[in-house]
């Protein structure tokens, strides 16, 4: 017995596939919107919504702002030679940006 079609609620993407629900073909032979995130461009590189998909746009914003200043304090650390203070600052990083 085959389930019972509901119809998709009014969203610019369907919720079971991803496929754009537009009236219009999209101009362009691929979209430009990443389905699990619409408001994000498709080839863009965004580590936060990858790892944490389900937080909300404002949280997101937070992560990415604390995943950007680890990153740099790490990096500012290894281009001044002093490789144990960042593997310090990246152990104590990772756990608070998962606790974030």
């Amino acid at each position: 017995m085959r389930p019972l079609r509901q119809p998709d609620p009014p969203l610019h993407f369907c919720v079971q596939c991803g496929n754009g629900l537009r009236v219009a073909p999209p101009s362009r032979g691929i979209r430009s919107e990443f389905a699990a995130a619409p408001h994000e461009h498709l080839l863009g590189l965004h580590i936060g919504s990858t790892l944490f998909s389900q937080l909300p746009r404002a949280d997101m914003e937070s992560f990415q702002l604390a995943l950007a200043l680890a990153a740099a304090v790490m990096i500012g650390l290894a281009a001044l030679g002093l490789y144990p203070a960042g593997l310090a600052v990246s152990a104590v990083a990772v756990p608070a940006l998962m606790a974030i």
